[in-house]
């Protein structure tokens, strides 16, 4: 079984067109093995253009509003 930080980690959430590349690199984080949980708010001004989250434990429950 190949580890889950060389897999294409699963993120959920969504990015405002022109910001997929912090996608990217949220994900990238995963596949390095750097975090196990996270999530990433971003606003420019009083949009919001960046919330995505990735949970591995079962233990975690993390909602962005």
């Amino acid at each position: 079984m190949m580890p889950f930080w060389k897999s294409k980690p699963v993120i959920h959430g969504t990015v405002a067109p022109g910001f997929e590349p912090v996608r990217e690199l949220f994900a990238e984080n995963f596949r390095r093995g750097l975090e196990e949980d996270a999530q990433c708010c971003a606003y420019v001004g009083e949009e919001k253009v960046v919330v995505v989250q990735y949970i591995q434990s079962t233990s975690v429950l993390c909602v962005c509003s």
